[in-house]
């Protein structure tokens, strides 16, 4: 270890348990449960279960039936499953059901993607005839009507996400009205969580005065969500009622970590509890290269890389939600969950790379009341470098032994194509379940944005903080942090996602789980240092130039050229899913790419191009000298032909140009029998 630093964590504040037990459930008690970190670090009480009602395509009944139009069916909005919902009938009007649901409980999320909604929505509780809530769907989910953002937020892909708690003693019917009967809302997907309590709970149903009533404190909760500092408060420390009488963040000595090297934080005394962990790259070295961990009264329950456990990815981007910040400014990472202990800890960062890094690691925390209730964090990763998307399959992220509460993840993905990577839904089993009791519509639907967009987005509990693209190539990184929707599970809990992909081809997927559970539980991922420190891989070939990408500096008149992606063939093996595809008519048509300027050095060059039936003979030039012998790209079927080394070439004025002319035919070769297709072209220094 180099310039090993100790960095001292100071304790103050109670951090008694909550004064709930046995009390009633309110809309003001649920408010201020979703601002309270600590809660999810306590089994609940009193106790609930979370479900979920979903448009998903009904026609999912079960496993064995692994097909298109079964498990995997796809067609998630209320179209596709129309003997799933009723239309009713109240005070005249006829309006489409999407939830009915009995009580106690509480709404705790309703997210809806689609069309622009044109509709009206309405919360109808314990049988009432008029709503306790109602407004136009556009309005009331978006944060621009009475409900304040982010409680009710419009992310990527102009979804709807509604996070302010509608409680219900008996009842809970949510209802539609766009479209008329017997035709469902048309292109209206949605997913609504809601808690069921047990028989006998104390709840005080949601009511029409509720917004006007408990204005204050709604709009403290709003301002608390969306005035999330960007890492500031948690050098101030902050208390869980908003006084600043919690542990600051002491200032830590930076320390170089070699490959292999730990920066460990062992706490001897408790019961404590850490609130927040901040890891700052020195260097701005990559998130994955570091992984965090955690062993909390001698059970590893934290083995995760920085890219998931802070919720950016490998890359370092911008995040910012209630759980977790990235600072790219000054590359500092934070983690605000609740980590209790009863007598030690020991936190720790392990450099998995292959070079020298230098990071420097803080926490702080404080005093702990540890009970009966009180349940350790975990944290668990994933990765799986080469997940084919056929057959259609279920991927799991974790499956977990024992009782505890799901609190959220992070997936990063490398997509190879531009194509849509996540039709598939979400499928979590609770304590056993022939059937998931949350079953989603999508993967983007799970993580509240919609129309699989690539636009990236921060709201409190849900972001999508990269996406490569264009389009969804490359990777892309979503993260969701479940509050009042947190999943409790008594014996056994299995989260799956499908991998639902409208391309043939290979993807990697990456997840951190995030999860709390009592000591001695179990899960089915281990630590994999072999995984972390494996090489990321590219959408594309390495150090190569797209050829579809490339500027076209000169060809025959009239040739069509144009980008074609590999779901024409549904492929998927082109770098970056495209090539660029020539349909010459005659020999002698060509076609010219500038591949560099401002070039510096020799590079040898290796050109990836197609074969296929009416593909012609091709010859290959760079910066006007032939490169290679006549190459003849006909194949019975389309297919990648192998990489053709060019050789050696230096650049003139810093530029290197490719020229490609049909020379000749192939006997077999049909139509005109010119064609070509250019996948990219290698350039590595010599």
């Amino acid at each position: 270890m180099v310039g090993f630093p100790f960095v001292v964590l100071a304790f103050a504040g109670s951090g008694d348990a909550p004064e709930r037990s046995g009390g009633e459930v309110t809309f003001e008690s649920l408010l201020a449960e979703m601002v309270d970190r600590d809660a999810l670090a306590r089994w609940p009480e009193p106790a609930y279960v979370t479900r979920q009602a979903s448009s998903y395509d009904r026609r999912s009944t079960t496993p064995s039936d692994a097909t298109e139009n079964g498990w995997f069916a796809n067609q998630d909005n209320m179209e596709g499953s129309p003997e799933a919902w009723r239309w009713v009938e109240h005070e005249g009007r006829h309006e489409c059901r999407l939830v009915d649901v009995d009580g106690p409980g509480a709404l705790v999320r309703f997210w809806s993607g689609g069309k622009p909604p044109e509709g009206t929505i309405r919360f109808y509780v314990d049988g009432a005839s008029e709503p306790a809530l109602a407004g136009a769907m556009a309005t009331l989910l978006s944060g621009a009507g009475p409900i304040p953002a982010p409680l009710a937020v419009k992310t990527s892909g102009d979804a709807l996400d509604l996070y302010m708690p509608l409680p219900f003693a008996r009842h809970l019917e949510i209802t539609y009205d766009e479209g008329a009967p017997p035709s469902p809302p048309p292109l209206r997907w949605f997913n609504a969580e809601y808690r069921v309590y047990p028989t006998g709970t104390s709840v005080r149903s949601f009511t029409a005065n509720a917004l006007s009533r408990a204005r204050a404190a709604i709009e403290a909760t709003a301002q608390r969500l969306d005035h999330v500092d960007d890492g500031t408060e948690m050098t101030d420390g902050e208390s869980k009622d908003g006084s600043k009488d919690e542990s600051k963040l002491e200032d830590g000595d930076a320390a170089n970590l070699g490959p292999g090297d730990r920066l460990v934080l062992d706490f001897h005394h408790g019961p404590q509890a850490v609130r927040a962990i901040a890891l700052e790259l020195l260097r701005g070295d990559s998130p994955r290269d570091l992984v965090v961990t955690a062993v909390f009264d001698g059970e590893l329950c934290v083995w995760c890389p920085a890219s998931e456990f802070f919720g950016g990815g490998p890359r370092l981007v911008p995040l910012k939600t209630w759980a977790r910040t990235v600072r790219t400014g000054d590359d500092l990472l934070l983690a605000r969950f609740t980590m209790p202990w009863r007598e030690s800890a020991s936190i720790a960062v392990e450099n998995v790379g292959s070079r020298e890094l230098a990071v420097a690691l803080n926490v702080s925390g404080g005093a702990w009341t540890w009970d009966d209730r009180s349940l350790h964090f975990h944290s668990t990763w994933r990765n799986d470098p080469s997940v084919p998307t056929r057959p259609l399959r279920d991927w799991n992220y974790v499956t977990i032994g024992g009782r505890g509460v799901y609190v959220g993840d992070t997936l990063t993905v490398m997509n190879p194509t531009e194509a849509w990577w996540g039709e598939g839904d979400e499928k979590v089993f609770v304590d056993g379940e022939s059937f998931p009791s949350h079953f989603g519509t999508g993967s983007e639907d799970c993580y509240g944005y919609a129309w699989g967009s690539p636009a990236t987005f921060h709201a409190p509990f849900c972001a999508q903080p990269r996406c490569d693209g264009p389009g969804n190539l490359g990777f892309t990184t979503v993260a969701r942090t479940r509050a009042l929707d947190a999943i409790p599970f008594t014996s056994s809990l299995q989260y799956d996602l499908e991998v639902w992909h409208w391309a043939d081809c290979a993807m990697s997927y990456s997840v951190a789980s995030f999860w709390y559970a009592r000591p001695g539980a179990t899960s089915n991922r281990a630590a994999d240092p072999k995984g972390a420190a494996m090489a990321l891989r590219a959408p594309g070939l390495f150090r190569a130039v797209e050829c579809e990408r490339a500027e076209v500096t000169a060809s025959s008149i009239g040739l069509a050229i144009s980008k074609q992606s590999s779901l024409a063939f549904s492929s998927g093996r082109w770098s970056c899913d495209a090539q660029l595809f020539v349909q010459a008519k005659t020999v002698g048509d060509f076609v010219e790419l500038r591949l560099a300027k401002g070039l510096e050095g020799p590079r040898r060059l290796k050109l990836h191009l197609t074969t296929s039936y009416d593909y012609g003979v091709l010859r290959v030039s760079v910066n006007g000298t032939q490169a290679a012998a006549d190459l003849d790209a006909w194949s019975e079927q389309s297919d990648l032909g192998p990489a053709v080394d060019l050789g050696v070439h230096a650049p003139r004025g810093g530029e290197l140009y490719l020229r490609v002319e049909v020379v000749g035919h192939h006997p077999r070769s049909q139509g005109s029998g010119c064609y070509f297709g250019l996948d990219a072209v290698e350039l590595v220094a010599e």
